[in-house]
């Protein structure tokens, strides 16, 4: 709950468990089994408006206790730029490793639960050539989803279209934690037919891509499931699992 800045628990039978503080300029939240969470802050921009020459923003992750207490601070963290397309740091969490990524190179950062950086994990990836599709689909989801038909969002559609798109997409879109401490980042975009993940361990060993037969969006990588929702032909929404299964 950001504007209020707390964390509110519940069991797994959707009853209150316990809530607790924290800053309320938090802007994302990972959390691994054990209720351990890592947060990112909002970025502070000195220009609000996206344009093409936006500067580099930068973040702070803060990693918490399962009851709120304060376990690590990691600062000057690359945030992206206020422009369409660009990278955007993302988080993840598991019981012995932080992932922080900005998606600015076919990398992620690897930290310790206590804040220390580890290694660079590399991800496999291909450059990708933005497209105008992929370009409209970024303003689209990211800047005008939260917004209801107005004069207002048709002017802010107009400014954005106006910011000439990147060469190239950034090369990855969201990273998720596997329990056991995989690393596994999504390389494909909304306008693809296909769902693709690219997975890589702890120690930098890639783990080769894993493919859903259709564009999903995800919710979480398990051990051997992953969780997400889709629409059918109907345009009705449905809650999908798939099975994997790793090679020897």
């Amino acid at each position: 709950d950001p504007l209020q800045g707390r964390i509110v628990v519940f069991d797994a039978a959707a009853r209150f468990a316990r809530e607790f503080k924290v800053p309320a300029n938090l802007w994302k939240v990972a959390c691994n089994p054990a209720g351990e969470l890592a947060t990112i802050t909002t970025p502070v921009q000195a220009v609000l408006l996206p344009s093409a020459n936006a500067p580099e923003l930068y973040t702070t992750v803060l990693l918490f206790s399962p009851r709120g207490d304060t376990i690590a601070r990691i600062d000057s963290v690359p945030a992206g730029r206020n422009r369409p397309m660009a990278p955007l740091t993302e988080i993840a969490r598991t019981v012995d490793h932080v992932f922080v990524g900005a998606g600015d190179s076919a990398s992620v950062a690897l930290f310790s639960t206590t804040g220390g950086r580890q290694a660079t994990l590399p991800i496999v990836v291909l450059t990708r050539v933005m497209t105008a599709a992929d370009y409209q689909a970024a303003i689209d989801s990211v800047y005008l989803a939260p917004m209801g038909k107005s004069p207002a969002r048709d002017r802010i559609k107009a400014l954005l279209e106006a910011i000439p798109m990147p060469d190239h997409a950034p090369a990855y879109s969201r990273i998720f934690a596997e329990p056991a401490g995989d690393l596994w980042t999504l390389i494909s975009w909304p306008t693809d037919t296909v769902t693709v993940l690219s997975g890589v361990s702890p120690d930098g060993e890639s783990l080769g891509e894993m493919r859903l037969p259709r564009s999903v969006r995800l919710f979480e990588v398990g051990r051997d499931f992953v969780l997400g929702a889709r629409s059918d032909t109907n345009g009705e929404r449905q809650v999908v699992m798939y099975r994997y299964h790793r090679r020897p």
